[in-house]
């Protein structure tokens, strides 16, 4: 059997796994605005770092709520979200996501954040490998699916080594309905 990396695990990020490891998970995103601020609105530099901290700490109570909504989703065959700590040994060292979890057409969009000192040791294609297992066999998925943006060449390097195929491109379009910033966008697929 093949191990990318045994020291890495990915826990599912709700309230009690928030709690213990918030200041961590703050310092964290903190440290890495920079590299987060084009795909994250709430990581831009006109967001200050109290804003972030409130922002942080009142999605613990948001995680909650969002934790009964998924049960009602799932009853009316709507997407949801997930979301997951990654650790490698004892060190939060990035998340990762399952976003628009759609059961009806069994796919869902899967991203991955990972700090700098953390890169190049397997710990992202790891976590890949141990949430696109848990999206086909816990959720029942057929397909998964990431979306890189013009020029992201680091993510479509990863993405071609975890054996992800472009499915289609889309040209000059929104990065995201949550990120307006337009770009040519990659969709890349994974299936078993």
């Amino acid at each position: 059997m093949f191990v990318l990396n045994p020291d890495v695990k990915i826990v599912k990020f709700d309230f009690g796994t928030f709690i213990p490891n918030a200041w961590t998970l703050y310092v964290m995103l903190l440290n890495n605005r920079e590299r987060l601020a084009p795909w994250f609105w709430w990581a831009n530099e006109k967001v200050t770092a109290n804003f972030c901290k409130t922002l942080l700490f009142g999605t613990s109570y948001i995680i909650e709520v969002k934790r009964r909504k998924i049960s009602r989703l799932l009853f009316h065959k709507k997407s949801y979200d997930e979301q997951f700590l990654i650790f490698s040994g004892a060190k939060l060292t990035g998340m990762i996501g399952l976003d628009d979890i759609d059961t009806a057409h069994k796919e869902a969009e899967i991203w991955c954040f990972i700090t700098p000192e953390s890169e190049g040791k397997g710990i992202a294609s790891a976590s890949f490998k141990i949430l696109a297992d848990y999206a086909f066999d816990a959720k029942g998925l057929d397909c998964i699916y990431a979306r890189t943006a013009a020029g992201n060449d680091k993510s479509e390097a990863f993405l071609r080594q975890n054996n992800f195929q472009i499915a289609k491109i889309e040209y000059g379009v929104p990065i995201s309905s949550r990120n307006p910033k337009i770009t040519d966008l990659t969709t890349w697929e994974y299936s078993r």
